[in-house]
């Protein structure tokens, strides 16, 4: 039978590997709680990171469209009445020349005054506020086929429309800007066709030609600043809509861009 030491040196041990077991869950505990915080300080850095991105890109981007209107007023207002004016005097300057020398000359300052009048569209297209997006996008297509005769341009939009606002508007006319500009400079496409798909809660708008396709840049080619700044405009509008961009690129048979904008309310 055990003694009073005995009973006592086994009651020592039982304490001291129950207060061992003790303290090694409170530091395991304790690690796993600070590692919970710091993963949470970081994902909290990361999302103030990622705001203040946002907020720049915003702010950056709002100050360009500022200015493109502002240039946009400026043409058409100052320098669209300006050109009337010179056609005029010009026209009447020239009554005495042959029928052949001012019909050339006409036909100069069309062109000219077009020229101005597209600039002045590009800038900032006045139907987007006045007509909303389908129909800028629609009148987009009319012009885009009637300055690049070697590629047909087609748009067509399905479901019943949403409201946008005029920011979400205007920015995905600016994506859809910056895709056809792409389509007509390199995909050395024949057909571009711009789709916009309406649900109950979601806008999806497809940018599509039958081009050349592309190589997609891989994540080390964003990194190292090899990255198309027309990529890199598209993803950061998409990133300020709040939407989905997707590209399907199939060399060498085409390009589809979609992006998925989430309708609320």
């Amino acid at each position: 039978m055990a003694g009073p030491s005995e009973s006592q040196a086994v009651l020592i041990i039982a304490f001291g590997t129950v207060g061992m077991l003790l303290m090694a869950g409170a530091i395991v505990l304790f690690g796993v709680f600070y590692q919970k915080k710091m993963l949470q300080e970081q994902l909290q850095r990361q999302l103030l990171e990622a705001d203040h991105r946002k907020k720049m890109m915003e702010a950056e981007m709002q100050s360009r469209e500022n200015e493109r209107s502002r240039l946009s007023k400026e043409i058409h207002d100052g320098v669209g009445v300006m050109l009337q004016a010179l056609r005029a005097t010009t026209l009447a300057v020239a009554k005495n020349s042959s029928s052949e020398d001012r019909e050339e000359l006409s036909q100069q300052l069309n062109e000219i005054t077009e020229t101005v009048r597209r600039m002045a569209y590009d800038l900032m297209p006045a139907s987007l506020e006045k007509f909303g997006l389908a129909e800028t996008l629609d009148e987009l297509s009319t012009k885009l086929n009637r300055y690049n005769p070697a590629i047909h341009f087609a748009f067509s939009h399905d479901g019943p429309a949403r409201k946008l606002d005029s920011r979400q508007q205007l920015i995905l006319y600016r994506m859809v800007q910056e895709a056809t500009t792409n389509a007509i400079r390199h995909a050395n496409a024949s057909e571009v066709n711009i789709t916009m798909l309406w649900a109950p809660s979601l806008l999806t708008l497809r940018v599509a030609d039958n081009g050349k396709g592309f190589q997609y840049p891989t994540p080390e080619n964003k990194i190292h600043g090899r990255h198309g700044l027309g990529l890199y405009s598209l993803e950061n509008r998409a990133t300020l809509l709040g939407a989905d961009l997707k590209f399907v690129s199939n060399l060498p048979t085409g390009t589809l861009l979609t992006v998925h904008l989430p309708l609320h309310g």
